[in-house]
């Protein structure tokens, strides 16, 4: 009989782990790509686009904004979520300084005396990344979990004035969150992350520009 309810009990044993390695949370790895930013609401000085011509460079430092994060919370902690943002964040600054300007004009290095002059070129503007930092954290729910993300961006605008030689700076930051659900395997998770940094990419050009407008009107 003893030997009956042994044999019973390894069976069960071994029925159960079979169960729990049949239903294993495997790890997985999330990209993340946030999309581009595209209607922005910038409030200049006198209501409409800058004059002039301006030429404008997009850093490195914009286009190669990446982080790879995980979650803060015990839920979803255990995938990964590599967020890659410059090539969205680029396209984004573009749109920016397009909507901006009359007429912008995108380098890969300032222009030369001779080529700003040649051009009839105003200034020369670079959009530097100074800050880029998403995070989430993510809670049980009743049939999904619950995801919410936040990303800190913050950029500079150096703005160099050809017709008087000074140059300026000019900051913003911004902190913007977005919720959704986690989804299966918490694939969802990293749609709430690219919408939180898509907000704040938003959020900072539209502030940046606001500043960019009173020292390039200013000017005047």
């Amino acid at each position: 009989m003893k030997k009956r309810v042994r044999v019973l009990m390894v069976l069960m044993s071994v029925i159960l782990l079979s169960g729990c390695f049949r239903h294993t949370y495997v790890p997985q790895t999330y990209v993340t790509r946030p999309d581009p930013v595209v209607g922005m609401n910038i409030y200049t000085t006198d209501g409409g686009k800058i004059g002039g011509r301006w030429a404008y460079i997009i850093d490195d430092s914009v286009s190669a904004a990446s982080r790879q994060i995980k979650a803060s919370s015990h839920g979803c902690s255990l995938h990964i979520y590599p967020v890659y943002a410059g090539d969205s964040m680029a396209t984004s600054v573009r749109h920016a300084m397009e909507q901006l300007f009359e007429t912008a004009l995108l380098r890969t290095s300032p222009p030369s005396g001779i080529e700003a002059k040649n051009e009839d070129l105003s200034g020369v503007i670079t959009i530097k990344l100074d800050e880029f930092y998403p995070k989430f954290n993510c809670s049980a729910g009743q049939h999904e979990g619950y995801c919410t993300a936040t990303t800190d961006i913050s950029m500079t605008a150096g703005i160099l004035d050809y017709a008087t030689g000074n140059r300026k700076y000019v900051n913003a930051s911004s902190q913007r969150s977005a919720d959704g659900g986690s989804g299966q395997m918490c694939a969802g998770a990293s749609d709430v992350i690219a919408e939180s940094v898509k907000k704040s990419t938003k959020d900072v050009l539209e502030r940046l520009g606001e500043k960019l407008s009173n020292v390039c009107v200013s000017r005047k």
